[in-house]
């Protein structure tokens, strides 16, 4: 019954193998016509695009990045989204979608108009120029994969302190890092692809994909790391429709599998969970360092990358959803329960600046709100010291009062009204020892 199936979804593909016309091999991109392409686009628009040589891969090559933006529009206010291809190489077409979308942005479409005049569009269509050009193989001369960061021994990423063990020998992920450090991106979007990654070294042949060769576009992140996607998948969805619309559907991993994931007490659930796992690869640098919102993208059509990538720029542009401001998502800096820090500034440039130092910082942070909560009245209160989480950490309500006085001045007395005094007909009955307490957590809530 089982071949049965399968023959007949072959059928379905395949209906005349027969009548099927043969083509010769896909052109393979030289080095030559890569930088050529890149130095043609800096000379033809010299009001939107600049090159630059951000490290050196494997022979001396350059590992480049192309920025895109209006330079008669000031950098002020312009949200930042980074386009990577930390899979280049034998995953060809993210480089190909990354130039389809370069070509694109500098073009006269409306969209790509307003983005450069709303963003800089940082793009390094190739990050492993041997591995492209030369090996067909994941890792740099020095065995490393900058995508996962592996070596020949093992993971060459120190995640506690967010460095490289030995930077000397992945110079194609340091120029990643070193313009991540430098620009702080809103937004990086990392593109893979099929290729010749599946072929062992004695089959690459000519190292010519062949006409038709496509793969399953997946939009958002990646099936090995479920912790490579953005945080709201609200963003994923937006690409995903964008890409649908141009005639491009999209995997949606464990939506579409119908899976649940995986932990600790579920591991003996085994087969029956989403096989992707939680790990840390090098476009985790970004949001750990600076909550950059992290996408991963697999292209078989250079048109649907640019399709889905019209998708999110159109955030970028706009006000996104319950936001106040234009801008991608990414201003909530610590969470409990439906309450928010965020970041502040009356432009991106100060937005950004507030989101690193708040990010940084965060973690320090003590975060509550008065519970049970009441209809008309809400509270956040965020401790940024520990002497200030002490000060309200009290259990009598005489000593809340003192504290707040004390570091609060006048302010306090109307906190304090509008703290307690919930409604008048409850001032006398209502059970004042049972005051909000922190627990003894990083993140604390204050309960009754």
């Amino acid at each position: 019954m089982k071949e049965r199936a399968l023959l007949f979804s072959l059928a379905l593909v395949f209906p005349s193998l027969q009548a099927q016309e043969t083509y010769p091999p896909m052109h393979r991109l030289t080095w030559q016509e890569y930088e050529g392409t890149l130095v043609h686009w800096r000379k033809t628009f010299p009001q939107f695009a600049s090159l630059e040589s951000r490290g050196r891969s494997g022979q001396n090559m350059p590992v480049y990045l192309l920025t895109i933006t209006d330079k008669s529009v000031p950098d002020t206010d312009k949200q930042i989204c980074l386009v990577t291809t930390l899979h280049s190489g034998p995953e060809r077409t993210g480089t190909t979608g990354a130039m389809a979308f370069a070509e694109w942005l500098l073009g006269d479409d409306p969209l790509a108009v307003e983005t450069r005049q709303k963003q800089i569009v940082l793009i390094m269509p190739v990050v492993n120029p041997l591995a492209m050009f030369h090996t067909d193989r994941f890792r740099n001369e020095k065995g490393i994969d900058p995508y996962t960061g592996l070596g020949p021994l093992g993971k060459i990423w120190d995640i506690k302190s967010l460095s490289l063990n030995r930077p000397q020998d992945a110079p194609e992920l340091v120029a990643v890092l070193s313009v991540i450090d430098d620009f702080r991106p809103e937004v990086h979007a990392d593109l893979h692809g099929t290729g010749l990654q599946e072929y062992l070294p004695e089959q690459l042949g000519s190292r010519q994909m062949y006409h038709g060769q496509i793969m399953t576009e997946i939009t958002g992140g990646a099936y090995s790391n479920y912790a490579l996607r953005p945080w709201d998948w609200r963003v994923i969805e937006a690409m995903v429709a964008a890409g649908r619309e141009a005639g491009f559907p999209s995997d949606r991993f464990e939506a579409d599998a119908q899976r649940t994931f995986w932990g600790p007490e579920l591991a003996p659930l085994g087969k029956k969970l989403w096989h992707g796992s939680p790990l840390f690869y090098s476009a985790h640098y970004g949001y750990a360092k600076y909550h950059t919102m992290v996408i991963t993208q697999e292209v078989a059509w250079e048109q649907s990358l640019v399709a889905r990538m019209k998708g999110l720029l159109r955030i970028g542009n706009g006000v996104w959803l319950e936001e106040n401001r234009a801008g991608y998502p990414v201003d909530r800096m610590k969470h409990f329960v439906g309450h928010y820090v965020t970041s502040t500034g009356n432009h991106a440039a100060e937005r950004r600046a507030s989101r690193t130092e708040l990010w940084s910082k965060q973690a320090a942070f003590s975060a509550g709100f008065l519970y049970p909560q009441t209809v008309g009245r809400e509270s956040f209160v965020v401790a940024t010291t520990a002497a200030a989480k002490k000060a309200v950490a009290v259990n009598d309500l005489p000593a809340l009062k003192q504290n707040l006085r004390r570091l609060l001045g006048g302010a306090a007395e109307d906190i304090a009204r509008f703290l307690f005094f919930l409604m008048p007909g409850l001032r006398s009955s209502w059970p004042w020892n049972r005051l909000p307490r922190f627990s003894r957590k990083p993140r604390w809530k204050m309960m009754f």
